[in-house]
């Protein structure tokens, strides 16, 4: 919706700018906006977001475009090899990845390796932050590849049945040092940073220094979080086991509602704080009532995490979540 864009906050447009790293003066986007505004109002546009059409959908999109679906399409591929991966190591390793080599500080240096490689490939040309995503039905192999390192990863980590926690253990440090550190770093290397951090080094030094940085950090978060969870949630949680349980359909489903639940709210006089937090609490709501309600109890539910039987009530009334 050009309209819509044309009134953006002029804070925002000029952030988006500096991202893309092209120099705005205010006074010319005002007279600029002014002028498009202008020319739309004499040959007409529609003001706000129309009624979804799904013939123009697809139309537009079409069948090609898994568009947030496109990691779960990456996740039945990434299925397929590790069907590959269980025939290999049966025959191979005959029996346990070995716990003191997949949690060494060797392993994961190698696996930062590995994943700069990919991630080398990635970025341009905007050179965002993290890895890049592809919603095509034909994968893209560099970004799968990506994927399928820490993927792989974690199939080594389950073999090696880690009892003692080796992984994570410091993850206080870990934590600290990937979100104090490694971010910063990173960012201040990447597109998203001011010019003067990308011009006071060479451009393939630049680049080179961002990739160590978005590898290492997606490895610090990763591991840090295992060993926090492992930290922190020390026994079973009805209620985590819930919201993980409804996870996938969260992730299939949330799309459409957030969507309609933006365009229903698009005209409210209300601070964006204020919007962003009701619509968030109203998205959520109807995500697990339409879990609670329509999958978790029926074959949608079995197949994503096995068959589940309603609490009885004096089940819910002798037991605590």
């Amino acid at each position: 919706m050009a309209a819509d864009a044309a009134r953006a906050p002029m804070d925002f447009a000029v952030f988006i700018a500096e991202q893309m790293q092209i120099d705005l003066e205010r006074e010319a986007i005002r007279k600029g906006r002014a002028e498009v505004l202008a020319l739309m109002a004499e040959n007409g546009f529609t003001p706000k977001a129309q009624p979804f059409s799904l013939r123009l959908w697809l139309a537009k999109i079409g069948f090609s475009s898994f568009v947030h679906l496109w990691f779960l399409w990456y996740l039945c591929l990434l299925a397929v090899g590790f069907v590959l991966y269980a025939v290999v190591a049966k025959w191979i390793v005959r029996g346990r990845v070995s716990s003191a080599w997949v949690c060494s500080p060797l392993a994961v240096v190698l696996f930062i390796g590995l994943t700069m490689i990919p991630q080398y490939q990635m970025g341009r040309p905007f050179d965002f932050f993290g890895p890049d995503t592809s919603s095509d039905f034909v994968p893209n192999w560099v970004i799968l590849g990506y994927y399928a390192i820490f993927f792989f990863f974690g199939a080594f980590y389950y073999d090696a049945d880690d009892q003692k926690g080796r992984l994570g253990r410091y993850w206080p440090w870990v934590l600290a040092f990937g979100m104090l550190i490694l971010f910063p770093a990173g960012l201040s290397t990447s597109g998203l940073a001011l010019s003067a951090y990308s011009e006071s080094i060479p451009e393939a030094t630049r680049w080179g220094l961002g990739v160590a940085f978005k590898a290492a950090f997606a490895w610090a978060m990763s591991i840090g979080f295992i060993g926090l969870f492992r930290a922190v949630i020390t026994r079973e949680s009805r209620r985590i086991r819930y919201i993980s349980d409804s996870s996938y359909w969260l992730y299939v489903i949330h799309f459409p509602i957030v969507i309609l639940v933006q365009v229903w709210m698009q005209d409210w006089a209300l601070g964006a704080w204020t919007k962003f937090t009701l619509s968030t609490a109203v998205i959520t709501v109807l995500l697990l009532a339409s879990y609670h309600l329509f999958v978790r109890y029926t074959p949608i539910g079995w197949m994503l995490n096995g068959k589940r039987q309603r609490p009885s009530h004096s089940d819910s009334a002798g037991s605590r979540p």
